[in-house]
């Protein structure tokens, strides 16, 4: 997982030299004070700098790791949960209906009505006329119209 535009890695051997330059700067003092960004920052000032940074920084990495740690421990009951709601919902679909208003009250959103448009009604009468004459099927008064004849012996 990256970290803005440097990778986890990167940012610890970042941190990690932040670390000891704040150990260092103080007692080594390359220099008395540094110009950034047009100011002048004495070594105490940088120290303070680099210091808060830091904190920052652990504060972000002590707040992923309690995240990561309720993520697994909230996936189990996410699971629970939602096995209990579809079982609510079918009960109550099957109680109320699942186009009632109490199904609805509960928070449950009514499956879609389908939509059958006139064209395809009137495609739907020509498809199955058309498969009845090639079947050569007959209806129940057709069937009834037919009189066989008994063959003599």
């Amino acid at each position: 997982m990256s970290h803005g535009i440097v990778n986890r890695k990167s940012i610890a051997v970042s941190l990690e030299t932040e670390r000891k330059l704040v150990a260092q700067l103080l007692i080594v003092r390359p220099v008395e004070s540094v110009i950034v960004g047009g100011v002048r920052l004495t070594l105490a000032a940088v120290v303070s700098t680099v210091a808060r940074h830091l904190a920052a920084e652990e504060q972000i990495l002590a707040v992923r790791a309690q995240l990561r740690e309720l993520q697994t421990r909230i996936k189990p009951v996410r699971r629970r949960t939602r096995a209990v709601t579809q079982t609510v919902k079918l009960a109550a679909a099957v109680h109320f209906g699942d186009t009632s208003t109490e199904f609805q009250a509960l928070g449950f959103v009514p499956p879609k009505q389908r939509r059958t448009t006139v064209a395809a009604k009137a495609e739907g009468v020509v498809n199955a006329n058309a498969t009845r004459v090639a079947r050569g099927t007959m209806g129940a008064k057709q069937k009834r119209a037919i009189r066989g004849t008994v063959p003599q012996r």
